[in-house]
């Protein structure tokens, strides 16, 4: 999205082609359906599982280098629903 295809720094290189493999929307969506099963009381979601997404979004979106994979208004959108319930 907003992240060049071709860079010279291998760090950048190697999270696009993983985040292509497993694109960002995917881990929030996954998220996302968990949370709605938490909220029907089909699942319970332990505080460790909380702490690591929460650690992971966290960290993804106030590192400049992986922010622009999440910076598109779908994943904004799925990341607004969701921060309520961290």
């Amino acid at each position: 999205e907003g992240v060049p295809l071709e860079s010279e720094d291998v760090v950048l290189r190697n999270l696009q082609a993983a985040f292509q493999k497993h694109p960002i929307a995917e881990f929030l969506k996954a998220i996302e359906g968990q949370v709605k099963l938490h909220e029907r009381g089909h699942r319970k979601l332990t505080d460790f599982f909380m702490q690591v997404t929460l650690k992971f979004i966290w960290h993804c979106w106030a590192m400049p280098m992986f922010r622009p994979f999440f910076n598109s208004p779908s994943n904004l959108e799925t990341l607004a629903t969701l921060m309520p319930v961290f």
